[in-house]
């Protein structure tokens, strides 16, 4: 750190403890206004450090330093509208800042700034905003200095029926400061004081238990105060009457809420929140307007909760999804909002649902609702010849969402006509599109679609999949291309029972594609190319096993095929981490396979058996856990075929064998060391 950061610093540190010793004594002091003058003063010069400091990229570990004093300015700030009338008592003073109304986290009503406030406290106004401001950016720099001091700035606990809380916190502001200015800076400082890996790492920690105990830890304390903070959140949510303050409100809730590890929490506080959100989206009447940010806030934390994978069940959920006021269900309204609203509202919106959906909370009705109202909406852009995408790209994202969430629904809906309809008017259009996300969006649908569409007549999606995967220009169609593909080679491709042989140009077509995905320069594409090929080896060697009279009469066909298939092993097993883990797989497979159909040839003159030593030994010494735990599942495979089979592998097995049993002596990873002791229990 330089001579000017320190200086800053120094600067910073000494404005900070110079406002804390003026704050404190402040009340005390006879000329105040001078004295509230001067402290404005200040705390404009610490904005103006900060900014400074802000841009100094090795300053971050000092933040330390001087987080003491700013921590400790908190209460003393934000209780300024308090300080400002000394000859008055507390109550009167709140009555005489807020019409005759006191406001607390238990009021009916939220206080307003209708009052008659006084220069004086216009000054102790910008005061707060500066100070919430000059807090946001200091936490910003560095977030994790500030964990342990979330005890002093956030609510602890909810106040009780004896009288107001004494310690003024950031919720406290929320929820009782007359100016729409400061209780929006402070759930805007809420936010920023939690947000972030680390912080949801922290709040993670957070537990309750049922059993209440004398001593409490770290993580039962907080997770009673994050259950406080949320609680009170959905107070001022109700009752906030400032459009951008119930904004930022919201996003400080969503923030709690999305950082808490739920399976430690009670459930009721997770869908009593959504019901609050809820309630407020109904108030929310303008709903097609552009400049409705309440409703566009609630629909984005509607995304976001909806996007957990919280357990649930009808017990838990309870009421909560529906509005007893409006008779309005969540579902209800989202897809009205998705009806009426425009873009922005439409993608929030269909997010949400595909997040209900994944959770299983769309009944059967809903669904069929749904799926009229997105076939009403994507069917004109899908089949559109002009360009109807705006230049931000909502309009795109939301048409992306929307033919996402048909491929989500597509196996809950009774009827195979249903389920042609969508693909035949929606999907298969999607996929042939100008736009790459559409066409993206359009083969990622189609790898929800159930086995049964894909074993009867699906030839136009087919078609589609082919001719992306050996022609599109663009990786993330070629990408989707290829799981789709892989969808429907699991859906058609030896599937159960197996009674037939793949026919000789399916087999082909199959080699072809596969050939061409694992050639591609990008990554992407070779992963699902790769699973694609595990696939098929793995559905080969289950069929060997499960019902060999029908192979032994077609010796010459299989070992063609494992020929074939021994060239794009090799090629996966010299390719990335990630495509090489499963080469691997298909490369056990695919040998169980040669020894199941021909068991007694000899292992040291058949290149596939040799391939598979060597791959499995350098396998078993890569660093790569999955390259281990790919060679462990790939000898159990070969041990367990050889156990059917009744017959003894080549000696150089023993070796393999051999190496298994001193690996399991070197590595270190439990995991790693338990499959390798489940595979030597299954070579005995």
């Amino acid at each position: 750190m330089g001579e000017t950061e320190r200086h800053l610093l120094g600067a910073l540190c000494g404005l900070a403890e110079c406002l804390e010793r003026n704050l404190s004594e402040i009340r005390h002091t006879k000329d105040r206004k001078e004295d509230i003058k001067m402290v404005y003063t200040d705390m404009k010069r610490v904005q103006a450090l900060l900014l400074e400091l802000e841009q100094k990229s090795d300053i971050r570990e000092s933040i330390r330093e001087i987080k003491g004093p700013f921590v400790r300015l908190c209460p003393l700030v934000l209780n300024l509208l308090r300080d400002a009338h000394m000859d008055l008592s507390t109550e009167a003073c709140t009555k005489a800042n807020h019409g005759g109304h006191i406001p607390s986290l238990e009021d009916d009503g939220h206080p307003n700034n209708n009052g008659n406030v006084s220069h004086a406290a216009d000054i102790d106004e910008k005061i707060r905003v500066l100070y919430l401001a000059c807090l946001q950016t200091l936490v910003k720099l560095q977030p994790k200095a500030f964990h342990g001091d979330w005890k002093d700035m956030l609510l602890q606990d909810l106040p009780t029926s004896h009288g107001r809380i004494e310690t003024y916190t950031l919720t406290d502001a929320v929820a009782r400061d007359p100016s729409p200015r400061v209780r929006h800076g402070a759930a805007a400082a809420i936010s920023t004081l939690i947000e972030g890996p680390g912080q949801r790492a922290y709040l993670g920690i957070g537990e309750v238990r049922d059993s209440i105990t004398s001593f409490v830890s770290l993580s039962e304390s907080l997770g009673r105060m994050i259950l406080s903070n949320i609680d009170a959140l959905n107070r001022c949510i109700c009752l906030e009457t400032d459009d951008l303050t119930c904004c930022s409100t919201i996003r400080a809730l969503t923030t709690f809420l999305v950082g808490c590890s739920w399976n430690k929490m009670p459930h009721e506080y997770f869908w009593r929140s959504i019901n609050t959100i809820h309630r407020r989206l109904i108030e929310s009447k303008n709903i097609t307007s552009s400049t409705n940010e309440v409703r566009q806030a609630c629909l984005a934390s509607l995304a976001a909760l909806f996007g957990l994978r919280i357990d649930q069940s009808k017990e838990q959920t309870g009421d909560f999804l529906h509005d007893s006021s409006t008779n309005y269900h969540v579902c209800d309204t989202l897809i009205y909002c998705i009806h009426h609203g425009r873009a922005p509202a439409q993608l929030e919106a269909t997010i949400a649902l595909r997040g209900m959906v994944h959770l299983n909370l769309l009944k059967q009705g809903d669904i069929d609702t749904l799926v009229s109202e997105l076939l009403y909406h994507v069917k004109p852009k899908i089949q559109s010849t002009g360009n109807i995408f705006d230049r931000k790209g909502i309009v795109e994202r939301s048409t992306q969402q929307m033919i996402l969430l048909l491929g989500d629904v597509t196996h809950q809906l009774d009827t195979d006509a249903a389920i042609h309809s969508i693909c035949h008017d929606i999907l298969v259009p999607a996929a042939s599109h100008a736009a790459p996300k559409i066409r993206a969006s359009g083969f990622t649908a189609m790898i929800q679609l159930p086995d049964s569409y894909w074993q009867q007549d699906a030839a136009h999606a087919k078609e589609c999949i082919i001719l992306a995967l050996t022609t599109d220009t663009e990786s993330i169609v070629r990408s989707s291309a290829m799981k789709a593909y892989s969808s429907m080679i699991r859906s058609t491709f030896l599937t159960l029972p197996y009674t037939s042989i793949p026919d000789r140009d399916v087999w082909l077509g199959v080699s072809t594609n596969l050939h061409t995905g694992l050639d591609d320069a990008i990554l992407a594409v070779r992963i699902p190319s790769a699973a694609v090929l595990e696939t098929v080896t793995k559905n080969l060697w289950q069929s060997t096993m499960e019902n060999l009279s029908l192979w032994k009469n077609h010796v010459s066909e299989v070992l063609d095929m494992c020929d074939t298939l021994h060239e794009l092993v090799l090629k996966t097993c010299k390719d990335h981490e990630k495509v090489k883990a499963q080469g691997i797989h298909a490369l056990g497979y695919l040998t169980g396979t040669r020894i199941r159909i021909t068991p007694h040839t000899a292992s040291d003159v058949d290149p596939l058996h040799t391939s598979f030593e060597s791959t499995l030994e350098n396998g078993i010494e890569a660093k790569s856990l999955s390259i281990q735990w790919a060679v462990c599942d790939a000898c159990k495979v070969i041990f367990l075929t050889s156990s059917v089979t009744q017959t003894r592998t080549s000696t150089n097995m023993h070796e393999l064998l051999h190496c298994l049993t001193q690996a399991y002596q070197t590595i270190d990873n439990s995991r790693t060391r338990a499959i390798m002791e489940e595979v030597l229990q299954s070579a005995e």
